[in-house]
């Protein structure tokens, strides 16, 4: 039997703790023993928990932002394509709610966070705008 990539190790390892134990008491000692591998080979990978929380967030939870911006209003029904957004988004923020909550216990790792997704086109306000113009279209 194949081992899994580290790197896929190292994120699934933080998926598991960050959902288990929350984000503010998960460290990057723990995540690299969970893995399988040392902590310097999660540096390799990863600047520390704030960039493997926001790849976890990426590659290991539902995706409402994709399944948002692909609605069209031409297709499916409205009632139909909310039930979905509903399941989806359902999905998502019982998985994201108990990592994220932690954050407001470490106020660096809040500010790292906001300043991490600030530059990005990514962050809570986008499903919002995405199903805004879903019903607007």
């Amino acid at each position: 039997m194949d081992q899994k990539p580290a790197r896929v190790r190292i994120v699934d390892a933080a998926h598991e703790l960050m959902l288990s134990i929350g984000l503010a008491r998960t460290t990057t000692k723990e995540i690299a023993r969970a893995a399988g591998c040392s902590e310097a080979a999660l540096y390799k990978y990863f600047s520390g928990k704030e960039e493997l929380f926001v790849t976890v967030l990426a590659e290991r939870l539902p995706r409402l932002g994709n399944l948002l911006g692909e609605l069209n209003a031409d297709e499916g029904t409205v009632e139909g394509n909310l039930t979905e957004i509903a399941r989806v988004a359902a999905l998502f923020y019982e998985q994201t709610f108990p990592m994220a909550a932690s954050l407001y216990a470490e106020p660096r790792l809040k500010r790292r966070h906001e300043e991490g997704v600030g530059g990005l086109e990514a962050g809570p306000h986008l499903p919002i705008r995405q199903l805004d113009a879903y019903l607007r279209a």
